[in-house]
């Protein structure tokens, strides 16, 4: 159940165009069909957008200068926000190939699907379209700033670019081309900040693919394989945070808390936790003792991950000779934690307050 964290639009067209022209800001975004899309991609062969121009040795004027030192700058923010598109690929499934970084702030990434049929990773367009789709959300929404002038002061070292344009080829296994999509980063961070839905997000993505051949498009909805995605990534930190917590050797537990238990609810966006054969004094005292240590996890987890959190955690206890305990907590409930002006005993008794629990019979 555990191995799905192993390292290893629908609101409407119009909604969407309105939005896209507020965020975009460099111009309309162009949506298509699955089976169409904007042929948009920069150019196979070099240009003067691209890293692989030499700078021309003529002299030249200080706009001509400022513009040169403003185009390197591009590449060298895109060149390591390409760098870490790679390393949070790491996590999924869907390999990371190549990428190029342009004069013009755009960047390119060439992914390949990955060949897996079980549950959770079908082998599917959507789910590699996603998986690219989550990292790139999450990467523009922590470590770039759309206030250019704020990046160029800081430089690649401190806040990167966002990119004007993030365009991603996709191949198969076997090296073809299967075709392309884009992911717009001003939509990115709108998704990420709760301003667009992830319905409509991943529908738009989806909308433009351009497909050089037919491949498994998946049985889920594109919403479905992003939410899949997110729990992915959230949930190792969280696992970590669990068994960190309940460590023997740093806490009051005889014996670290099972995270094999720990399941992706993509559907409703949730984390399940299930914990089997729980016995009073060898995991602590009361079946409580876990719930409470699970909804710290939830609120340290969503301050550490770069990964939009579950919309809840829900846990279920399975306690021997006792009644087994279910509960759940609410992301509203962690928010109000992590915005609270003091985090105090106060802040963290009101935060656990906020849990819904009940002890129900072993055979509900």
């Amino acid at each position: 159940m555990n191995s799905i964290f192993h390292r290893g639009c629908t609101a409407g067209v119009l909604a969407i165009v309105l939005l896209s022209l507020a965020l975009a800001g460099s111009g309309c975004v162009d949506i298509r069909g699955e089976d169409g899309g904007s042929d948009t991609m920069p150019p196979s062969s070099p240009t003067d957008t691209e890293t692989e121009e030499p700078i021309s040795s003529t002299p030249t004027t200080t706009k001509e200068q400022t513009s040169l030192v403003k185009e390197n700058e591009f590449v060298r923010s895109g060149t390591a926000f390409n760098n870490e598109i790679s390393e949070r690929l790491e996590i999924h499934r869907t390999k990371f190939v190549e990428s190029r970084a342009f004069r013009n702030n755009t960047v390119e990434l060439t992914v390949e699907l990955y060949n897996n049929t079980d549950e959770y990773a079908d082998g599917s367009l959507r789910a590699s379209a996603m998986d690219v789709t989550q990292a790139v959300a999450t990467l523009v929404h922590g470590r770039t700033t759309s206030n250019e002038s704020l990046a160029f002061e800081n430089g690649s070292d401190g806040l990167l670019h966002q990119p004007k344009n993030v365009f991603v080829r996709i191949q198969g296994i076997d090296g073809r081309s299967v075709g392309r999509f884009e992911v717009n980063p001003s939509l990115a961070r709108a998704y990420m900040d709760h301003r667009f839905g992830t319905d409509a997000f991943a529908d738009h993505v989806v909308g433009t693919f351009h497909l050089d051949r037919k491949v498994p498009r998946g049985n889920h909805s594109p919403e479905w394989y992003l939410n899949l995605s997110q729990l992915r990534n959230w949930g190792l930190i969280y696992i970590d945070e669990v068994q960190r917590s309940s460590n023997p050797d740093e806490s009051g537990y005889h014996k670290a808390i099972p995270t094999s238990g720990v399941s992706p609810h993509p559907g409703d966006f949730r984390i399940h936790h299930e914990i089997k054969d729980w016995k009073v004094g060898e995991m602590g005292q009361y079946a409580t003792s876990a719930e409470a240590t699970i909804y710290g996890a939830y609120w340290r987890t969503t301050q550490k991950s770069s990964a939009m959190p579950p919309e809840r955690v829900s846990v279920y206890v399975h306690v021997i000779e006792k009644n087994d305990l279910k509960s759940y907590m609410k992301r509203k409930h962690v928010y109000d934690l992590l915005s609270a002006p003091k985090i105090n005993q106060t802040t963290l008794t009101n935060y656990q307050l906020s849990r819904q629990t009940k002890f129900v019979e072993d055979d509900e």
